[in-house]
Parts: C-alpha cells; sequence; structure tokens
C-alpha cells in the first residue's frame, strides 16, 4: 500500500472521511512543465516538493502542483510542446473521492514531497489504483462534477441499462415515424375514414360531401 493510499485507511479509522462519492473531471486545457530538478511549490494546501521526472501543473489562480510523470501522460492528452514546456489537455475520468469531514486531517504527497493539511469540505481523491491526490474547497467544483454515492453506482446493473438504451435507441425512428404518419394521416382524412381504412382496409367511394349530404357513402372492401 503507497503511503497515499495508507492515508486514506488511517483517515477511515479516524472518521475524518465521508462516505466515498464518484466524480467526473471536466476536460481543460492547462500549462504544465517536467521537472529536470527539484522545485519546492507552495500549493493551496501548503508546501509541497516536485522531484525530477514529476509534471508540475498550472491549474486555477496560478497554483501549481506536482503530479507524477505516469499519471499525467494517463490523464492529460499533450497538444503542444516547447523543450520541458507542455500545454496539455485533461481527460474526462470518472474518480473516487472522499469529502474531508475533520478539521485535522492531512495528505503525505509520499517521499521527499511533503505532507499538507486537508480544508473541511474538501475531497481526498483517487485517480488510480495508487494515485491520490487532494482537491480543496475552493476549487472543487470548478473541474469537476459530482455523479453520487460510490456505493449506489457500485449496486446499479449498468448491463441492464445499456441494453434497455440501446433497445430504446433501436426503436426510436420507428416510433417517430409512425407519430408523424398518423399526425398526417390525421390532418388530411376524417378519423372515422382512417380507422375504418386502417383496420379492414377499406376506402370510401365517394366524397365527404356526398357522404354529408346523402346520409351515407357506399364503400369497397379491399382484397
Amino acid at each position: 500500500m503507497s503511503q497515499s493510499a495508507q492515508t486514506v485507511a488511517d483517515h477511515y479509522k479516524k472518521r475524518a472521511l465521508g462516505d466515498a462519492i464518484v466524480v467526473l473531471t471536466f476536460p481543460e486545457i492547462r500549462n504544465a512543465e517536467l521537472l529536470a530538478t527539484r522545485v519546492e511549490l507552495l500549493t493551496a494546501d501548503g508546501v509541497v516538493h516536485g522531484r525530477p521526472g514529476d509534471v508540475v501543473v498550472m491549474a486555477y489562480g496560478g497554483e501549481r502542483y506536482p503530479i507524477e510523470a505516469d499519471v499525467f501522460f494517463g490523464t492529460y492528452e499533450v497538444i503542444g510542446c516547447v523543450g520541458p514546456r507542455l500545454v496539455a489537455r485533461r481527460l474526462v475520468h470518472a474518480r473516487t473521492a472522499w469529502p474531508i469531514v475533520s478539521p485535522s486531517a492531512t495528505f503525505n504527497y509520499g517521499d521527499d514531497r511533503g505532507t499538507v493539511v486537508i480544508e473541511r469540505g474538501g475531497w481526498l481523491y483517487q485517480s488510480d489504483d495508487d494515485d491520490f491526490g487532494v482537491i480543496n474547497v475552493g476549487v472543487m467544483h470548478k473541474g469537476h462534477v459530482e455523479v453520487g454515492p460510490a456505493s449506489s453506482l457500485e449496486a446499479t446493473d449498468w448491463d441492464a441499462r445499456f441494453r434497455l438504451s440501446f433497445v430504446t435507441l433501436a426503436i426510436l425512428p420507428t416510433v417517430l415515424t409512425l407519430l408523424g404518419l398518423l399526425a398526417f394521416a390525421s390532418a388530411t382524412i376524417t378519423h372515422t375514414q382512417f380507422a375504418t381504412h386502417l383496420l379492414i382496409g377499406s376506402e370510401p367511394s365517394c366524397s365527404p360531401q356526398a357522404e354529408s349530404s346523402s346520409g351515407g357513402c357506399a364503400r369497397t372492401v379491399g382484397t
């Protein structure tokens, strides 16, 4: 278990975290830099150190924070670069997150990177099996949308929902075509004539005006 994963386990024991939720990231274009030397970064949560090989990403308000290179290239698409400086688009992806409910929770970024205090109301998130991070209160809803509790999403039968959606989309064009034909038919002939023709295949042998004047109209049953 990584130090970050151990942080999650420890906070659960201390009841510093709420129940897990699922959040989606918004696609955003950000500036970044591939580090060749160790640097000190002042984040919104405290001082963190970036190590050689890390990627420093610039977020809201000019805040800079380090991401391990393999995590960065797995969650960002590089669309331009000049030397170590990158322009990248963050990909839409789901994350598991835990709301911070304790005023004294901390997060360890890993060996030689630093430990920060997590503000109550923020999120401790997990992008993959061994990548954890912090999203503070001021920006968490600027770049993410909360989907719902992880427990209810895990209990959902997504295969059944997909099959239902597939069948609905498959029959939708046919249903809309039939509705359009019904609307056209009802606007051009009387409801009685349309129903009769639809049910027994008969057609009137005289006009609606003749039918109303004579009190009846002979019909020919189609074969």
